[in-house]
């Protein structure tokens, strides 16, 4: 096994050992900050309340970040979990395959009381989105946005969204946000990304967004050479089905990308005023 394998997987688990020890302490229940539950003949969607849904999402998401999409060698790791200290405040939003008896999609969900106790969103750690933030109106961070490669379908996805949607009702929230990623893969077709949401109108104009110092592009030279300097014609939509999701729902993103090292990924900043989603997205997707 290279070195570095066997480094990155160790760095990890250190890393996140102490919310891992946390995670095996938790008691059988949870109470979420929001209790929703709702479902169809194949799936259920639900808050999470469970210890053993909470280690099951954490898996899944190290599953799918980390052994699927990171670029990083990932053979080893001591704690196969995706897991920090926001992971036991915030809620988590579940998509269950019923017949299969296994947790397909999930978002973590971080309220403004949430962040009143954590100091920031984890969105903050990359953007400086203080201006977002003065806006009038309760918000919504979403996060850790995670879909098992077998079931990346429109059925899934718009599960998810209903989740969001009847959850804000709850919680009486006007905006959701949250860091939206773009995939290493994708890289060379960053200036079509760009050139789509241009299209789409969908950059933030009315107020600032900056990227942290750690996260900005020209920090990290060594990443240019992968990005596209040239345009080539796609068959498909250039940004992946969750930012396309958001695209729908009259999303606004941020002009610049933070790069996520650890995740080898770009990250925009992405919001939804919920006010002012288009109806017809509105009455697709919420639940009935």
């Amino acid at each position: 096994m290279p070195a570095k394998a066997l480094w990155y997987g160790t760095k990890f688990a250190l890393k996140r050992l102490p919310s891992f020890i946390k995670l095996k302490k938790l008691e059988e229940s949870l109470t979420p900050n929001v209790s929703l539950f709702f479902e169809n003949e194949n799936y259920t969607v639900k808050t999470a309340d469970t210890a053993d849904e909470l280690g099951e999402i954490l898996r899944l998401r190290f599953q799918v970040f980390f052994k699927e999409f990171s670029t990083q060698s990932m053979k080893l790791s001591f704690v196969p979990y995706d897991v920090d200290k926001l992971d036991f405040i915030c809620d988590h939003l579940i998509v269950i395959d019923k017949k299969a008896q296994k947790i397909v999609a999930c978002y973590r969900l971080v309220t403004p009381t949430q962040r009143t106790f954590l100091k920031q969103y984890y969105t903050e750690t990359e953007f400086v989105i203080d201006d977002f933030l003065k806006l009038e109106g309760r918000k919504l961070e979403l996060g850790r946005a995670c879909v098992h490669q077998d079931y990346r379908s429109g059925t899934v996805i718009g599960l998810l969204w209903a989740g969001l949607l009847e959850y804000s009702k709850k919680a009486q929230i006007k905006y959701l946000f949250g860091c939206s990623s773009i995939n290493a893969s994708d890289f060379p077709v960053l200036n079509q990304i760009r050139d789509y949401m241009e299209e789409q109108k969908s950059f933030i104009d009315d107020y600032h967004v900056g990227i942290r110092k750690k996260y900005k592009i020209e920090n990290h030279p060594q990443v240019h050479h992968r990005f596209s300097t040239h345009k080539e014609k796609l068959e498909r939509k250039p940004v992946g089905s969750l930012i396309h999701m958001y695209m729908m729902a009259g999303a606004k993103l941020s002009r610049e990308f933070a790069y996520d090292p650890e995740m080898d990924c770009l990250d925009v900043l992405t919001v939804v005023d919920l006010t002012q989603i288009p109806a017809s997205f509105s009455r697709r997707f919420s639940f009935k």
